[in-house]
């Protein structure tokens, strides 16, 4: 895919190749032709291996969708350098190991979902720096530990999904009382344990 990929001026912003039977990405030859990309949508695709290295090169991505492959390993850190991010969706694929630190470099991030994964260790506190972040679901995987307390300083977030992870029962009373129109939603974590759904 994209091998054979080439034009003289670029003009390339949306491409859109989702629900279909693709099993790897080749990065284009010539990547000028992808200088001005935005929007790429591979998602319910067959992809396998490595997050691919070469999309994190495509500096000018607003939106990546991966969802719904066999992507395996860790997020690169070099996932940072895509400053313009708006929307970043990794959900349903095999990813694991921890978060990289270089996420909170996406200062433009409003959605962030990594359901379905298979990510572990505590839930990073820096990713209460993204305050930008309207949408942020990291159900579904093998994270550990408390809901910690600074996500109250994520006051645009509408969606919070922690369900299907192995949380404490406790939520902070800050986060509790957060002024925001969102739903949070943590449903299952703790193995059953924790059965509680708020809305707020």
């Amino acid at each position: 895919m994209f091998c054979n990929v080439s034009v003289d001026k670029p003009s390339i912003r949306n491409v859109q190749l989702g629900f279909n039977a693709f099993t790897d990405i080749i990065p284009p030859v010539f990547g000028k032709c992808f200088s001005l990309l935005q929007v790429l949508d591979l998602q319910q695709n067959q992809i396998h291996g490595d997050f691919p290295l070469w999309l994190t090169d495509l500096a000018t991505l607003t939106a990546l969708d991966v969802s719904g492959n066999r992507l395996s390993g860790e997020i690169p850190g070099e996932i940072g350098r895509l400053k313009l991010m708006e929307e970043l969706k990794l959900a349903n694929n095999l990813l694991s190991g921890l978060f990289p630190s270089e996420i909170k470099e996406l200062v433009n991030l409003r959605v962030l979902n990594l359901e379905g994964n298979l990510c572990s260790g505590e839930i990073p506190k820096f990713l209460s720096e993204l305050t930008g972040l309207k949408m942020l679901y990291l159900g579904g995987n093998r994270f550990n530990g408390s809901v910690f307390s600074s996500f109250s300083n994520l006051t645009h977030l509408e969606t919070l999904s922690l369900r299907g992870n192995s949380l404490r029962e406790t939520l902070p009373e800050d986060l509790m009382s957060m002024n925001v129109a969102g739903r949070f939603d943590v449903n299952g974590s703790g193995g059953g344990h924790l059965q509680m759904r708020v809305y707020l």
